[in-house]
């Protein structure tokens, strides 16, 4: 299968991943895998398995966000590493991946990973004859790139550095950075330079502020003093109000005075009266 025949338009790459890390990848074909000689699975299951292009559309999202690990030695994944999103494109499925792993990305670069292999559970296969079965029902696992000795189940498989293999593009929104027209420097705009106040405006702002706070000062003044006359004057009031009271309490009642001396009922007569306007 030729690399041209890839798309990749329908992918969108999600902000805060380093690009340099991110692999473009042929995750599976309609081409049959042939797994007669297969020793590590069930003598049951080595089959010839063929995939249409239906069960790939079907299945070919299941593989997105599963992990990455190398030649299928699923205890030990690629520290990191995840399909970010999978497509079906006509008899392929296509996917991104992110690979933050600077050896990896190394010995891809260097041409060491043969390509891929899924990892895959399905709900049957459905005999074709004995040693071939259509595969019905996949959901796929994982992914694992493939190094030698092992070879990819699927010899059309491919892996590739995305921007490297783009050559200046910007691949989430498919641009040619040449086409994008540059942004003209923004201009620095400096605010506009009053001039200094001369000494005679100095000192008349000076002036006034002086003025405003003795202003401030004396209307803080006259109130602070309405308030204390006002507080001298209830306290005054009260305190007769006290002493009136006691003196009231102590004087003779009405049948004491009728008992009294002349004069000593002429005192309290008199002392009541004033009594009682000094309590007015």
């Amino acid at each position: 299968m030729s690399i041209k025949n890839e798309s990749f338009e329908w992918a969108k790459i999600p902000e805060g991943l380093e690009r340099k890390y991110i692999v473009k990848v042929v995750a599976k074909t309609t081409t049959s895998t042939d797994h007669t000689k297969d020793m590590s699975i069930p003598e049951s299951q080595r089959k010839i398995r063929h995939y249409s292009k239906e069960e790939l559309m079907l299945a070919a999202r299941s593989l997105a966000l599963r992990p990455i690990d190398v030649n299928h030695d699923l205890d030990h994944p690629i520290t990191n590493a995840f399909v970010i999103d999978a497509q079906s494109v006509d008899d392929k499925i296509e996917a991104i991946c992110y690979i933050p792993s600077d050896y990896w990305i190394a010995e891809l670069k260097a041409n060491r990973i043969k390509g891929v292999s899924v990892e895959e559970i399905n709900r049957e296969d459905v005999p074709i004859d004995a040693l071939n079965v259509d595969v019905k029902g996949i959901i796929y696992t994982g992914l694992a790139l493939v190094t030698p000795p092992f070879q990819a189940g699927d010899p059309n498989t491919q892996i590739s550095p995305m921007f490297e293999a783009l050559k200046g593009h910007l691949f989430f929104e498919m641009v040619s950075v040449e086409s994008v027209p540059a942004k003209e420097p923004e201009k620095v705009v400096e605010p506009e330079k009053k001039p200094e106040p001369s000494k005679e405006e100095l000192m008349e702002k000076r002036v006034k502020e002086l003025e405003d706070t003795v202003t401030r000062m004396q209307k803080t003044v006259a109130e602070s003093d309405k308030k204390t006359r006002e507080a001298f004057e209830k306290g005054k009031k009260e305190g007769k109000t006290e002493v009136i009271k006691k003196v009231e309490e102590v004087i003779p009642s009405v049948l004491v005075q009728r008992q009294g001396s002349y004069a000593v009922n002429r005192l309290v007569v008199d002392l009541k009266r004033k009594l009682r306007e000094e309590s007015q």
